[in-house]
């Protein structure tokens, strides 16, 4: 039978940030219980970093998240909530927990490099004699405190009834459902007087192009890719320089990932256009004198062969055949005529570089500098590793405390905040976590939580 009665705090989600905080209420006499739907705490931490489990950076501030920059107060509170848990001090946490991290490339793991670690680690957290854990059970509807009782009620879909003085809202976001959980738990914050922001959409996911490079599927470069508002005359939203990968669709790829959570907002009013570099952080006179060399010593070179010592075969070919259609489309029709059953390829070995003009030279300086590529779509919520969007920011204490009622909390995925690839996410889902015990400490200042537990 579901345990009754008026607990001190109740917190719903049993994800990365419920369990973060469960790991702070165990050091006190407070009386807890935590909501989970799913059969398994945590379960989305198992697919974390591809499975190693990525939970911070060496570094991270502000700049690495994405948030409403027409809500004025949301970089304050993203600062102190980061603030109240550095990559060190969390790393001090884990391994009183009984975790042990390594730092690998600026990124933290655990030192099992295992996600498993991490899941495990967490659910204990939230193994003790004053927590109640209830799943699955999905909490349908809250109430704030009416006049002459005390606390907030709280109803599961299977109609069991609670009270708490204080609740956390710690559900996860909509992205990958699969692992989330989630559901349209609107009414949760609404009956709060909670108001969204920016309403969600993917982020950390993969884009879809307009003309995607087939031919260069699976092919991997470094480029820089920059991402503007609209064609043309368009604003810069990001840019970010890494490796990328052409897909079947469009293209993956870290910094992909981190241009969909740039984009994704942008999708519905704009037409974003992306644009790549494939000679990142290098001088353009070292690129042009590269290719006026090989226009002028390689001149009996195929389209084939041309800039073999620059880029993959796949990538040249691809920026040849489409310089060609721009600056000689009559020879390359001609070609086409002469054996409507050749393949590009073999189309492309039958014109000398040495038979084209110096404007087909040009034309392939100005695609490598800048190749543009619009945006049909962000890859959906089922694929995303995260989700754009949520509560806004200014609605809450430096604490996450809502305004609109005491002892009411949210932290993690609802709030609008979204990290970069890199253990961003999880990071905020920590500190949150911390700033949302803070908070909880100072609402019952004299029932037991400990100065060590680091959130005093």
């Amino acid at each position: 039978m579901p345990e009754t009665g008026l607990f001190d705090v109740a917190i719903i989600g049993g994800g990365a940030a419920g369990l973060f905080l469960c790991s702070y209420l165990r050091e006190t006499d407070l009386r807890v219980i935590l909501f989970e739907q799913q059969e398994i705490l945590g379960r989305k931490l198992t697919a974390t970093g591809n499975g190693r489990g990525n939970l911070s950076a060496v570094e991270v501030n502000a700049d690495h998240y994405f948030y409403d920059r027409n809500d004025p107060a949301a970089r304050g509170i993203i600062e102190k909530v980061l603030a109240g848990l550095t990559p060190n001090d969390l790393q001090r946490r884990m391994a009183d927990l009984g975790l042990a991290c390594t730092a690998i490339d600026g990124r933290i793991y655990p030192l099992s490099l295992q996600a498993l670690s991490l899941q495990l680690t967490l659910r204990d957290a939230a193994f003790s004699t004053n927590i109640v854990i209830e799943q699955p059970a999905r909490i349908v509807k809250l109430q704030a405190p009416q006049p002459g009782c005390t606390g907030y009620t709280l109803r599961t879909d299977s109609g069991a009834s609670y009270s708490a003085t204080c609740v956390v809202i710690a559900i996860g976001g909509p992205a990958d459902p699969n692992l989330s959980g989630w559901q349209n738990l609107a009414e949760l914050w609404e009956s709060a007087g909670l108001r969204m922001g920016r309403p969600f959409a993917p982020a950390l996911a993969r884009l879809k192009l307009a003309n995607p490079a087939r031919r260069l599927a699976g092919t991997r470069v470094q480029a820089t890719v920059s991402v503007y508002d609209r064609p043309l005359d368009g604003k810069i939203i990001y840019a970010e320089t890494g490796e990328i990968l052409f897909t079947e669709y469009g293209l993956s790829g870290i910094p992909i990932l981190n241009v969909a959570g740039a984009v994704s907002p942008y999708m519905t009013r704009y037409q974003p256009e992306l644009r790549l570099n494939f000679w990142p952080e290098r001088p353009e006179e070292e690129l042009e004198q590269l290719l006026h060399s090989e226009y002028v010593h390689r001149k009996e070179r195929s389209l084939t062969e041309a800039f073999a010592g620059i880029f993959p075969e796949k990538l040249r070919q691809y920026l040849c055949t489409l310089a060609l259609t721009t600056v000689a489309p009559d020879k390359l029709r001609r070609k086409e005529t002469e054996d409507e059953k050749a393949t590009k390829w073999e189309i492309l070995s039958r014109i000398k570089l040495g038979e084209l003009l110096p404007d087909f030279i040009d034309e392939v300086r100005r695609l490598i500098l800048g190749l543009t590529c619009p945006i049909i779509a962000v890859t959906d919520m089922a694929t995303a590793q995260t989700a754009i969007g949520g509560l806004k920011l200014g609605q809450f204490s430096a604490s996450l405390e809502a305004k609109t009622g005491s002892g009411l909390f949210v932290c993690g995925e609802l709030l609008d905040v979204t990290g970069l690839c890199g253990g961003y996410n999880l990071h905020w889902a920590f500190a949150s976590a911390t700033a949302v015990a803070r908070g909880i400490r100072r609402f019952f200042p004299d029932r037991g939580m400990r100065e060590e537990a680091g959130i005093a």
